[in-house]
This record gives C-alpha cells, sequence and structure tokens, in this order.
C-alpha cells in the first residue's frame, strides 16, 4: 500500500449509507407534513407547507441534475475509429533500434480520495446512476491513491509530459465553484487532493534539469481533474488529446484547470491496426509512441505504448486500476456512463491484455495503483528513466 504521509487533510464529516438513510426519513417526515399543512393548513401554514414543497422541488431536480450529468451518454458512445493496414506494428517494431537514449520518469503528483467501490466494485453494480450515487453516499472506505504523469525524454523530440497531474491550487479551499467552472465546480472537491511540496510537477522537472518551456509536447490521456492539474503551465507546448475527450470536456472538465488550452492538437486515430487494437495513433510517425483508444472511463480515453528498446511501456492511464483489472471478467473498476460504457472500458481492459502476446518484454504503468507494484517495483526501477534496478 501507498506510505504513510504526513499532512493528508483529514474529513470532518465521513458520509455512509446509515445517514443518508436517516437524512431521507427526516426529509419524508417534513415532506409529509408540508403536504398536509399544504392541502388543510390555513394561512401562514397553508404558505409554509407551499414553500417548502416548492424549494424541495427545485433542490430535488438540481441534484438530479448535477447527477444526470456524468452519466448521460452522447448517442452513439463513439466508436473506436477504424484506420486502415497495419503501418503502426511494423514502424512501432523498428524503433527498437533508434530507443537508445528514450527515458520514461515516473513522477509521483500527489494523491487522491476514492473509494472502495469506485476501484473495485464495478461487477458489483457499481455503474450509472447508481455508481454515482454510490459514490456520494457512501464515503467511510475512502482510500488515498497516487497520482502520476510521466515525463518522456525522447532522443529527436526532447522532452514529452504525459498529463500532468495534480496542482497546488486544486488543493486550496474555493478553487472549485460552480461560479467558475458550472456543475463540475459542484462535483470536485479540494479536500480530495493532497498535495506534499516535493511532489509538485514543477519541482520534479527542475530536478531533472528542465522548465516547463522546455517541454514541447503532452500527450493528454484524458481530461479529468486528476490528470490536467498542471496543464495551464504548459500553454506553451502543443497539446495532444483525442478529439472524442476534447469534444466531450464540458461533462466533467472544470474549465479553470485547462482554460489557457486554446487550440490543442485533436487526434482520431487514423494510422491502422496495432496488434489488439483496430485502431491507433503513431504520433510522431516514427513509432516511437503509439497513441491507443482505451474509451470507456472517459468518452475520449487514451493509453500509450512507448518504445524502450529491449523491452516496452504501456502508460494505461485510468483504463487499468491495478494489474488485476487486465481480467474485467474478474475485478472492474466503477463506470458512471451506464451499460454501454462498462462493456467499452471491459473491452478496452481486454485488449490492453492480449497486448502481452504480442509483446512479451510489455511492462505495464499505472496512474492509480496504490499496491506494491507502483511502490517497490516501477517507481524504484524506472527512477533513472530507464528499467535498472538501482
Amino acid at each position: 500500500m501507498a506510505p504513510e504521509a504526513v499532512g493528508r487533510p483529514g474529513r470532518k464529516f465521513v458520509q455512509t449509507p446509515q445517514i443518508v438513510a436517516v437524512r431521507l426519513a427526516f426529509f419524508a417526515v417534513l415532506l409529509v407534513l408540508a403536504v398536509w399543512a399544504a392541502i388543510a393548513g390555513s394561512g401562514f401554514w397553508r404558505a409554509a407547507g407551499v414553500g417548502f414543497l416548492l424549494l424541495s422541488g427545485a433542490a430535488l431536480g438540481f441534484s438530479l441534475l448535477v447527477m444526470r450529468r456524468p452519466t448521460r451518454p452522447p448517442s452513439p458512445l463513439p466508436e473506436t475509429d477504424r484506420g486502415v493496414g497495419s503501418q503502426p506494428e511494423s514502424s512501432f517494431a523498428a524503433a527498437r533500434g533508434r530507443a537508445e537514449g528514450t527515458r520514461v520518469y515516473v513522477l509521483q503528483t500527489g494523491e487522491t480520495l476514492v473509494s472502495f467501490g469506485q476501484l473495485f466494485k464495478g461487477n458489483d453494480g457499481w455503474v450509472g446512476m447508481r455508481a454515482v450515487w454510490n459514490m456520494g453516499a457512501d464515503e467511510a472506505t475512502v482510500f488515498w491513491v497516487p497520482v502520476h504523469a510521466y515525463l518522456i525524454v525522447h532522443p529527436r523530440q526532447g522532452p514529452i509530459l504525459v498529463d500532468t497531474g495534480i496542482s497546488r491550487a486544486q488543493t486550496q479551499k474555493g478553487y472549485y465553484s460552480a461560479r467558475k467552472g458550472g456543475l463540475p465546480g459542484l462535483i470536485w472537491k479540494a479536500s480530495d487532493n493532497y498535495l506534499p511540496p516535493e511532489q509538485e510537477l514543477v519541482s520534479q522537472l527542475e530536478k531533472l534539469g528542465y522548465a516547463p518551456e522546455d517541454v514541447g509536447h503532452v500527450i493528454m490521456t484524458h481530461l479529468h481533474e486528476d490528470h490536467v492539474g498542471e496543464l495551464n503551465r504548459f500553454a506553451g507546448a502543443t497539446v495532444h488529446v483525442s478529439r472524442a475527450e476534447w469534444h466531450d470536456r464540458q461533462r466533467m472538465g472544470y474549465g479553470p484547470s485547462y482554460e489557457a488550452i486554446r487550440e490543442p492538437h485533436l487526434f482520431s486515430f487514423e494510422s491502422g491496426r496495432f496488434h489488439a487494437f483496430e485502431a491507433s495513433e503513431d504520433l510522431f510517425g516514427d513509432g516511437s509512441i503509439i497513441l491507443a483508444p482505451t474509451y470507456g472511463h472517459s468518452m475520449g480515453h487514451t493509453s500509450l505504448f512507448v518504445q524502450m528498446g529491449d523491452y516496452q511501456l504501456c502508460l494505461a492511464a485510468d483504463a487499468l486500476y491495478t494489474l488485476r483489472h487486465l481480467n474485467p471478467d474478474s475485478l472492474n473498476a466503477f463506470n458512471y456512463f451506464g451499460e454501454r460504457g462498462f462493456a467499452t472500458q471491459a473491452d478496452s481492459a481486454r485488449r490492453l491484455a492480449a497486448m502481452q502476446q504480442a509483446l512479451p518484454d510489455l511492462i505495464y504503468i499505472l496512474t492509480h495503483d496504490p499496491f506494491d507494484y507502483t511502490y517497490r517495483l516501477v517507481q524504484p526501477f524506472l527512477a533513472d528513466g530507464v528499467l535498472s534496478p538501482q
């Protein structure tokens, strides 16, 4: 599990299903009294009853609007874009001989709170509206998971960021509000983020010898808050994000977190088949970095395959929370899109698992894995940017 950290924010109040049940029962009693007052009462009591019913209706409608926002899928759900041919497979293989000098640094950029069911109870019904309700009603099982960004030092393209983690601003009270960011400002909470100073992204880049302006490319796996935290700091870079993800950004995206990104490079996976994926995007045309559509967790989620020479890395992002998620029939995460999104998410996991047969030396890198695989294997063995026991 994650090492103990000092200074994580504590919660003054923890929501549980029992507390929610008591609240609902109390509200039901008030509702009955309000109906009685509106019908049988007179004067002040009738006015009070009608007023309570109107306010209750408005509050209920607004709550349903907030809950439905993440669960409302566009119609139809975006399918994997189908390219032609299998050029990415051959170019990725050919890139083995040009991978010398490629380094990938795994940068932990704080932690975020999740519930147990969010990561592990997709097969137990955490799907659609029920998933959103459970996440809000049951906070007794929340725990901290790491948040990672990645620095790829490319021999020809220079420093490339994959995601940007969380920022100091996202941990500050008052950062999230409906006034600044619409409904997503009511969904995200600063108290769910923890960022010690030594894990700030820019600070870690400086220790590796890079400033934000040195980064020429930023690849976004998706646009959820724990991945876009420092994105505004890299507005001078070319930001790559899938077209489906960018067009769906207002569903869960909090605008202030990436307001400086005006014209990102939008890709649609048009390079052709890449082993288990019918389509892919050979980002630089040299086979060094292949992007694959792993839809499901978000509308345009993307995973990366990086050619390192003797081995390959899969930066799976939120398509896989742990290695056990490679078998979605056994273990699956929540999905707020409903059954269609849940099936798409499972299909993406199966495709990622199938990549092991095509690439036997493939190593999976997981953004939120809270277990020893991350802390005792991935982080220390890639501390120098290449697979090493030191």
